[in-house]
């Protein structure tokens, strides 16, 4: 009886802990626009969007919020960024527009499966003596 309260008990505070943990938290919002006719892989902007946002959020241990509108819109470069709103302390990033490149002038790769990284294989390092000693000079990853 004793080890299950002692299972129950370190069970409530292992949860208590973890949804008290700093998180950061991306809100998306896709805005629409013409997609760029230079696209490839079969997957959509709004799915690739989310699945960096929820690497973001898994990655940054903060307790913050960002609201991000984006979208497809013919621009002179890759992409576009515009701060939307800003606050707190430290005074951070908000909200935000983000514009992607509609005018077929970039090549997009919209992945189908953004959320799995099931088609790469086993990574390799390599490494070299840049004469400090062997150092890490680069990542392969194979294709299944």
């Amino acid at each position: 009886m004793q080890l299950k309260k002692l299972r129950t008990f370190t069970f409530a505070c292992l949860f208590a802990i973890a949804m008290s943990a700093n998180a950061l938290t991306i809100n998306t919002n896709f805005t629409g626009g013409a997609a760029s006719a230079n696209q490839a892989g079969g997957g959509s902007l709004q799915d690739v969007f989310r699945a960096a946002a929820d690497w973001w959020e898994a990655a940054i241990g903060d307790t913050h919020t960002v609201d991000i509108d984006f979208g497809w819109a013919p621009q002179p470069s890759v992409a576009f960024h515009q701060l939307t709103g800003q606050g707190g302390i430290p005074n951070r990033e908000t909200s935000a527009r983000i514009r992607f490149d509609s005018d077929a002038s970039t090549n997009w790769f919209m992945d189908s499966t953004p959320f799995d990284n099931s088609e790469f294989g086993m990574a390799s390092l390599t490494n070299a003596d840049l004469g400090g000693g062997a150092i890490n000079t680069g990542v392969n990853m194979s294709a299944l």
